[in-house]
């Protein structure tokens, strides 16, 4: 199932945040709100495989969010190559040309849609907002609120979606916290033995 390895390639735990990064990248010239936009996308459409002359276009519904051929690791490629190869195979792809003279191929969808998780979605939007709040020196609670809202406000979310990402979130706020003591605390030291 080609949903299913496109998350686990590209949406599993250890690449999401890398992944979520490039494709609000792909859209930030094409929307005033790239954030907000991907989120739309993301938490309400299933995976899909699509690939166009650029990239990997994970959802179906948004062909302009795309994970570009030159972001991708050796890993990712390989992972794409061979599933091309098995769906061409099984005569389950379908060409498309567009007018703007853009090619692209995509798979006929088969069995369960697959979705990313929701929570782990939100998680990772806060995480790109803390990055980018951190290094302008801009208050990362307020940014992060206020996309929040937006995005429960356009996109039907579980209460228990929300709670489990603001979970996450404080989690990594307290291993953040512990790591920022940790070195204090052995910058301390070294400083004493120093002097």
């Amino acid at each position: 199932m080609s949903s299913l390895r496109i998350h686990q390639t590209f949406f599993s735990v250890d690449t999401i945040q890398e992944t979520i990064m490039h494709c609000i990248k792909s859209i930030s010239y094409h929307c005033s709100d790239p954030v907000v936009c991907f989120a739309n996308v993301a938490l309400k459409c299933p995976l899909s495989f699509t690939l166009t002359t650029t990239g990997l276009c994970p959802f179906y519904e948004d062909v302009r969010i795309c994970i570009a051929y030159e972001f991708m690791n050796n890993a990712q490629l390989l992972v794409l190559y061979r599933m091309l190869t098995e769906l061409e195979a099984s005569k389950c792809l379908v060409n498309c040309s567009h007018l703007n003279g853009d090619f692209s191929v995509n798979a006929i969808r088969q069995g369960v849609s697959i979705h990313v998780d929701a929570a782990q979605i939100l998680f990772c939007i806060s995480r790109l907002i803390e990055r980018a709040t951190t290094m302008h020196n801009i208050d990362t609670a307020t940014v992060m609120n206020v996309i929040h809202q937006r995005i429960t406000c356009s996109v039907h979310l579980h209460r228990q979606q929300i709670e489990q990402a603001r979970l996450l979130i404080q989690a990594h706020i307290s291993e953040t916290n512990t790591q920022l003591a940790k070195s204090n605390a052995t910058m301390t030291s070294d400083d004493r033995a120093v002097a």
